[in-house]
């Protein structure tokens, strides 16, 4: 009888034991269990609809203009004409004289220049503060233009004919009327002609004429 005990007690144990254990093994599946959705079957589940992204308006590129460069300007270069060298120069020739009153072939004259060295007939010498003086001086330059064409004499001052002073006594502060020359030989072959009396001849250095 105490065996029967003793054996019913653990046996009783046991199942007890394995009751726990069944009840821990189930607790332990039922953790493991995937979760099963309530929703019926046949029934898809729609994921969540994505945010709607509004698209910034687009706006137009500016376009790109390639900048112009205007084209050079070529700026025509003023034509300058090439100057020219002067012609030389050439004297003008000294007009034949006019023949003298008797028909007598007259001397060429030379024409004074300033610092020249001539040879002077003085056909008249007169004060130019007298009014006498001045009108003979005038009438005497008029005459040897007119009738002998001479034209390089004139009425002047004799302090201009350096050395007529000197040699023929004259007022330097007086004016003259006088023929010039280019020697002593042709400047007497005018006095030979001359159809007035002249007051004198004489080698001068003319001057007043720059």
């Amino acid at each position: 009888m105490y065996r029967s005990a003793l054996v019913s007690s653990l046996l009783t144990t046991a199942v007890l034991l394995t009751g726990c254990e069944g009840e821990d093994d189930t607790a332990t599946a039922a953790r493991d269990r995937p979760a099963v959705s309530s929703q019926p079957a046949g029934t898809t589940r729609s994921a969540p609809d994505a945010p709607t992204t509004t698209a910034a308006p687009s706006t137009p590129a500016p376009a790109t203009v390639a900048p112009t460069t205007p084209a050079p300007t070529t700026t025509a270069r003023p034509t300058t004409a090439r100057p020219t060298a002067p012609a030389p120069t050439t004297p003008a020739p000294t007009p034949s004289p006019a023949p003298a009153p008797d028909g007598s072939v007259l001397p060429d004259e030379a024409v004074p220049v300033h610092g020249g060295q001539v040879w002077a007939v003085y056909l008249a010498v007169g004060d130019p503060d007298d009014e006498w003086g001045r009108h003979m001086l005038a009438e005497t330059a008029d005459y040897v233009h007119a009738s002998f064409g001479y034209t390089g004499s004139g009425v002047g001052e004799v302090a201009c004919d350096v050395g007529a002073a000197e040699q023929l006594g004259f007022d330097p502060q007086d004016h003259r009327v006088a023929v010039y020359f280019d020697s002593a030989a042709r400047a007497q072959e005018f006095v030979a002609v001359y159809d007035r009396q002249d007051v004198g001849s004489a080698s001068v250095t003319t001057y007043c004429l720059d």
